[in-house]
């Protein structure tokens, strides 16, 4: 393949899209489930030829259609349609026997590994600054759910969960790393963030509002100390954890 081509950037980490210079494709489209289904199940397993037989099974359960090769076909059909509105001078799905491939020819780059080439590269560096870089550019890339609009999929439901809770893992040691180096103010924005993806995480409540706390901003860490008591009792009917409580006492004895 030519190294002219200009490169592809794949998000599968919040919206699912597709963009290539100034041209994207995104499941926003006005298009049919099934096709974004079997695009991001295709780019999802790049790496391995798909069968008919198991494309068929994914799209058209239980014997859905009469004609499932004939249908297959049309949605593949549609599926290069699709795909034309980007201009890309080749093929982005490669028709095997009887299976189809994407074309790893092509100069792709998925957030998916990009994120997780952040946490490796943190993860085997030789100092806690470097990790702290690397695992601050991960949170970065991770723009929320892998592939939300296919959450009820079978197929993508523990894909999704390993992403989720390695973000979780990267968060959570990103805020410890920072704490540590009582850099207040990047913690709590690292906890905003983290509750966009998590509400209900209590580690990133109780570390907001430790955060708001130890730097001096009493009033903003009892404030949201309220919301998150409020919140979670709204929620699942629960009281204040022991950790919160104990937070909360450490912050009015400082607040009088």
């Amino acid at each position: 393949m030519s190294d002219n081509l200009p490169t592809i950037y794949v998000h599968m980490l919040g919206e699912f899209s597709i963009t290539v210079k100034d041209k994207t494709i995104s499941v926003q489209n006005n298009h049919s489930q099934k096709l974004w289904n079997l695009l991001s199940y295709l780019i999802t397993y790049r790496n391995r030829k798909i069968s008919h037989t198991e494309l068929i099974h994914l799209l058209w359960k239980d014997g859905q259609s009469s004609n499932p090769n004939g249908a297959l076909k049309t949605l593949m059909h549609r599926l290069r349609t699709l795909l034309k509105e980007l201009d890309y001078p080749a093929e982005f799905i490669l028709q095997k026997p009887n299976s189809y491939i994407w074309n790893n020819s092509l100069s792709c780059v998925f957030d998916v590994d990009v994120f997780e080439n952040y946490y490796k590269e943190g993860l085997y560096s030789d100092s806690k600054e470097k990790r702290l870089e690397k695992y601050r550019k991960a949170i970065t890339t991770f723009k929320g759910t892998f592939l939300p609009k296919m959450n009820h999929e079978t197929w993508s439901a523990p894909i999704c969960a390993y992403y989720h809770n390695l973000y979780l893992k990267i968060a959570i040691e990103t805020i410890n790393m920072l704490m540590e180096k009582e850099r207040y103010a990047e913690t709590a924005n690292i906890c905003w963030q983290a509750l966009t993806i998590d509400p209900y995480m209590e580690d990133f409540h109780y570390h907001l509002i430790r955060a708001l706390y130890l730097s001096g901003n009493l009033d903003a860490a009892l404030k949201q100390y309220s919301t998150t008591t409020g919140l979670f009792l709204s929620k699942f009917a629960n009281t204040p954890s022991e950790q919160l409580k104990t937070l909360y006492k450490e912050i009015t004895r400082n607040n009088p």
